[in-house]
C-alpha cells in the first residue's frame, strides 16, 4: 500500500510541478513579448512554485521512494517521446506551457534529476555505519591523545 501511495504522489506531484512550470514559463513568454515587464515576476514566481513541487518529490526519496521514481519515470518516458515524436507532445499536451517544458528536454532533466535523488537516499542509508553490537563504546581510530 505504501508504494501505491507513493506511485499516487508522484503523479500528482509531477502533474503539478510540470503545470506550474508550463504556465510559469509561458506566462513569462508572453510577457517578454508583449514588453510587459510588470508581469514577468509573475511567471518566474509560478516557475520557482513548479519547481519548489519537483524539489519536494525529491525531498521524499528516502521515506517514500516510489514517489520521485514515478514522478521522474513519467518525465523520462515524455521525454522519449518528444525525441522521437515531436508532433504527438503537441497534440497531447498543446503548443506552449506544459508542451513547450517537455519539447524543451527540462522534463527530462528533471527526470533524471528525480531518479538519481532516490538512487542516492538508497547508497547513503545503506551506507550508514550500524552501531556497535555490544553497548560499549567504539574503538578509537588512533587520532586522540595517548592517557597512560
Amino acid at each position: 500500500m505504501r508504494s501505491f501511495s507513493g506511485m499516487l504522489v508522484g503523479v500528482i506531484g509531477v502533474g503539478t510541478g510540470l503545470a506550474l512550470l508550463g504556465n510559469g514559463m509561458e506566462s513569462t513568454r508572453r510577457a517578454m513579448a508583449m514588453f510587459a515587464m510588470g508581469q514577468i515576476p509573475l511567471g518566474a514566481l509560478t516557475m520557482l512554485l513548479g519547481g519548489a513541487v519537483l524539489g519536494l518529490l525529491a525531498g521524499l526519496a528516502r521515506r517514500m521512494p516510489a514517489a520521485p521514481v514515478t514522478a521522474g519515470a513519467v518525465l523520462l518516458a515524455a521525454g522519449a517521446l518528444s525525441m522521437v515524436a515531436p508532433g504527438e507532445i503537441y497534440s497531447l499536451l498543446g503548443p506552449g506551457g506544459i508542451g513547450d517544458v517537455i519539447l524543451l528536454q527540462m522534463g527530462t532533466a528533471f527526470g533524471a534529476l528525480l531518479v538519481v535523488a532516490v538512487l542516492v537516499a538508497r547508497r547513503q542509508t545503506s551506507a550508514t555505519p550500524s552501531a556497535p553490537e555490544s553497548g560499549g563504546p567504539r574503538p578509537s581510530s588512533g587520532s586522540g591523545p595517548v592517557v597512560h
